[in-house]
């Protein structure tokens, strides 16, 4: 998504703070990436990328980069899971 979504910001820190327990200070919306989804930068201690997917997120593209992580590839963003475990 090039156009930032009518999103406050207040409310993607409470948000992050809510699902992943993250205490975070601010976001930036990143221009980047396809029409369907929102991405900031998470600032909150150290830099977090969060996507938003209008619709919902395959399982694929979750699995893969967290595979990768694990097998020690560390060109990858592995997703961090939510405080219920998704």
């Amino acid at each position: 998504m090039q156009t930032e979504p009518d999103l406050p910001a207040d409310r993607l820190v409470d948000y992050v703070g809510e699902q992943w327990g993250l205490a975070a200070t601010g976001v930036r919306f990143l221009p980047i990436g396809d029409v369907l989804s929102a991405h900031y930068r998470v600032e909150a201690g150290q830099p977090y990328f969060l996507k938003l997917r209008r619709g919902g997120l395959a399982d694929v593209p979750v699995a893969v980069p967290r595979l990768l992580a694990e097998q020690g590839v560390t060109q990858v963003i592995p997703p961090l899971l939510t405080r219920t475990g998704g």
